[in-house]
């Protein structure tokens, strides 16, 4: 008897605690939202409490959000998931497409497998600690931008006790991408000669890259971009394929300074695809192509170290045009 009054009483208390966790998380998620169409002149539909045993879970439906550059976002249906495990840490599951609205026209998103994970750095502080993405299976239509799968994590990197940053935090980049079927507009500007296959087959980014402020969950405070270092950039598309690491600090004003090796197959076309992106000086691009003929090996491949250095771009004293320069959220 006592082990039954026991038992009735340990599930009434675990039911209380799932409970109160499930509405007050869903709370939570709904002061989160409302604070953060506030500041992009959003609205926000439903917010309910979904049951489930091991996490909280969210129903958002009908989701919306302005930015003064006249972008508008639409999110029909999302599932917000708070695992008890991590109390810090919750999911964003796409369930049903997202509308995008520009100057450009109006786009829907759909995917097979769309989330994007969260982690605070504390319970009473909005600094996030990681961010996770994954989209597998996603379209843009209607303009045949489509990918096969994504993976992007984040992380805010230790604090060195001998390097003073001020407010400045690093955060570990990680992002793979493969599949990336660009539309036609953008690849007969990238491949005008209509050399390479229509999809793209991969892209990895893993570096680190320094931030001020750290960044919140929801804020409007500028944030800048003080420095990045690539220990692994790889891109790969058709028989064209470039790599390179390096660190470079950047200025208030977005230029940056450091070096960069670059090591370049297929260096021709290469070099026309970052001449239409604006990498280097269109003007210079004949100079490049015999440098990269010069330095290939035998299988076609270059290697060459860049020095970014007061706004221009250097391969040792020749300057190959001007630096790019990393745009500063206002």
């Amino acid at each position: 008897m006592r082990f039954g009054k026991l038992a009735i009483g340990t599930a009434g208390c675990v039911a209380l605690l799932w409970a109160g966790g499930t509405f007050g998380l869903t709370a939570l998620t709904q002061r989160t939202l409302d604070d953060w169409a506030g500041q992009t002149g959003g609205t926000v539909g439903s917010v309910r409490p979904e049951p489930r045993l091991l996490s909280a879970q969210t129903r958002i439906t009908d989701l919306d959000s302005g930015w003064q550059n006249g972008l508008t976002v639409h999110l029909g249906q999302a599932e917000v998931t708070w695992p008890f495990a991590h109390p810090k840490s919750g999911w964003l599951t796409l369930s049903g497409p997202l509308s995008i609205d520009g100057n450009w026209g109006t786009g829907t998103l759909t995917a097979e497998d769309l989330r994007l994970g969260v982690g605070l750095d504390s319970f009473v502080s909005t600094a996030l600690d990681w961010v996770e993405l994954h989209i597998g299976g996603a379209v843009f239509d209607p303009f045949g931008l489509s990918l096969d799968q994504l993976d992007l994590r984040t992380a805010l990197m230790p604090l060195r006790p001998d390097v003073d940053i001020g407010e400045a935090r690093y955060y570990a980049v990680d992002l793979a991408a493969a599949g990336l079927t660009l539309p036609d507009v953008i690849k007969d500007q990238l491949d005008p000669a209509a050399e390479q296959p229509a999809t793209l087959d991969t892209l990895v980014i893993k570096g680190q890259v320094r931030l001020n402020p750290p960044v919140q969950l929801v804020t409007s405070a500028p944030l800048r971009i003080e420095g990045l270092s690539l220990d692994d950039f790889s891109f790969a598309w058709g028989d064209m394929a470039l790599t390179g690491k390096g660190t470079l600090t950047i200025h208030d004003n977005g230029i940056p300074q450091g070096e960069v090796l670059l090591t370049l197959t297929g260096g021709d076309q290469v070099v026309d695809m970052i001449a239409v992106l604006g990498l280097i000086n269109p003007d210079t691009t004949d100079g490049f192509k015999a440098m990269l003929k010069g330095a290939s090996n035998a299988d076609g491949v270059a290697s060459l170290p860049i020095r970014l250095e007061k706004g221009l771009m250097y391969i040792g004293m020749l300057p190959i045009g001007p630096a790019p320069i990393f745009a500063q959220r206002q």
